[in-house]
């Protein structure tokens, strides 16, 4: 009985237009899982126009809200995410033939000073780090004869491939292989320039039990289960897509759809100009829902932010969780004098009390309204008058909140209880904060009353 196996499934990265396989752009939202095919195209240099694009509307444009801040916000993620998903497919056995563009870092940076900004690598998407020296020349020698037809296309080159350092190459796959397992990694070159220096290159990799001979001559002869890089230089007579179709020919067995000739590129069919038309007003309306739905994005990601109230136990992220949390509800804030304490005030635009902070794996410590109390008598001698003190402790951080205060998981103990009661504090958990910030988020309560709780609380104080 013959055995068949399932066709293998092909990605092409940069180019559209070959019919029968998947082919995605850079700048797509939702990249499919590359790491599922077995063999990825990658058209590098199609990336190189849309950055080059990016940059140079960011540097005009003072509109963080603009489409093409978004777009280079996705193509930031979209790199990282090839890059990874690339090295999981080698560890997988897959290959990837990858035209490498030539080298160009792009800086998106806004005329506005925004603080958003970076390079972005043309050649970012690689799997790994791999050293490139920045020289042109003709003179190629092709050492592999399967790629004379693709290199036949490419009379100029722009870089050249270091030597490789296949212990580099083995680490950048490491944690894309099961515990018991190593990489073994080696390299040979496609074809040379005149000087030796590798034009194209090939990378191969072999995923095996620790157990295994890891003598040379057992890496020697391919398997079908390796896999593969091979870096090619950008065709220099014909476009990017002509190249990949020679590619999907010549080593995927596919025969690719012809690409659209000059000829017939202004050429237009009857209704073109009216769909681009609704191309055009659906992508106008879309970017105005997408503004939309950034802004929702946002102020949700900033409202879920006041949930560290529940678990933060870092004394300075939570002291500005706090912090804010009260100028949500609609107080005033302001830092503490330094002689006094480093924390800070909490008013309403008439009355100020001093608010110290803490968090806790279990409930409030006695020293915590021992420092509130020092902090009170440094504020006495310096201004000859009393201020109320606040003690907000996120006791058992690390509990659920459904598990508090109960019986061994109260905020506070007796002792803190009857020292906050002896000197007028007002002692207030993370949870009834957080509590009392949706009350006022919901209409039920106002920041006027939530500060005069506050202010006439003695011990253990409910806000809500």
């Amino acid at each position: 009985m013959s055995q068949t196996t399932r066709p293998r499934k092909v990605l092409v990265l940069g180019a559209l237009g070959f019919s029968g396989i998947d082919c995605r752009m850079w700048s797509e939202r939702n990249l499919p899982n590359i790491a599922d095919f077995d063999i990825v195209l990658v058209n590098g240099p199609s990336l190189t126009p849309l950055l080059r694009r990016a940059e140079q509307i960011r540097a005009t444009s003072s509109d963080k809200d603009a489409p093409w801040d978004r777009l280079d916000r996705l193509m930031d993620r979209n790199l990282g995410t090839v890059k990874d998903r690339l090295r999981a497919l080698l560890a997988s056995g897959g290959i990837i033939f990858a035209i490498v563009p030539k080298r160009e870092l792009f800086h998106l940076e806004r005329k506005d000073s925004y603080p958003y900004v970076r390079g972005l690598d043309a050649g970012g998407w690689l799997p790994f780090e791999i050293s490139f020296d920045e020289h042109e020349g003709d003179t190629l020698e092709v050492l592999d004869g399967t790629f004379a037809r693709y290199l036949g296309q490419v009379r100029r080159w722009h870089f050249s491939v270091n030597p490789p350092d296949d212990q580099a190459a083995e680490a950048a796959l490491g944690d894309k292989v099961p515990p018991g397992y190593s990489v073994l990694a080696s390299s040979d070159p496609i074809a040379v320039n005149r000087q030796k220096q590798a034009i194209a290159t090939r990378f191969r990799f072999r995923i095996m039990s620790e157990w295994a001979p890891r003598a040379a001559t057992y890496f020697d002869t391919p398997s079908e289960n390796d896999g593969r890089l091979v870096l090619l230089p950008p065709t220099t007579e014909t476009t990017g897509e002509e190249a990949i179709r020679i590619l999907l020919e010549d080593f995927c067995g596919l025969e690719a759809r012809t690409p659209e000739p000059d000829f017939v590129k202004g050429m237009r069919v009857p209704g073109e100009d009216h769909i681009d038309t609704q191309i055009t007003e659906k992508s106008e309306r879309l970017a105005v829902v997408q503004q939309e739905i950034d802004a929702l994005g946002a102020e949700k990601a900033r409202r879920r932010r006041f949930l560290a109230l529940t678990y933060e136990k870092g004394i300075e992220g939570l002291q500005n969780v706090v912090r804010d949390a009260f100028e949500e509800v609609g107080l005033k804030t302001r830092e503490a004098d330094p002689d006094v304490s480093d924390e800070f005030m909490v008013g309403d635009g008439t009355s100020e009390a001093l608010v110290e902070v803490k968090g806790h794996k279990k409930s409030a410590q006695k020293g915590d309204i021992r420092q509130l109390d020092e902090s009170l008598d440094e504020y006495e001698k310096k201004y000859g008058g009393s201020v109320k003190g606040i003690l907000v402790v996120n006791a058992w951080c690390e509990t659920p909140v459904e598990d508090r205060e109960k019986p061994g998981t109260m905020s506070f103990p007796d002792n803190v209880i009857q020292r906050a009661e002896a000197i007028g504090a007002a002692l207030v958990s993370g949870v009834e904060l957080y509590t009392a910030l949706c009350a006022v988020w919901s209409g039920q309560l106002t920041g006027g009353q939530v500060f005069s709780r506050l202010m006439k609380g003695r011990g253990v104080t409910r806000l809500t």
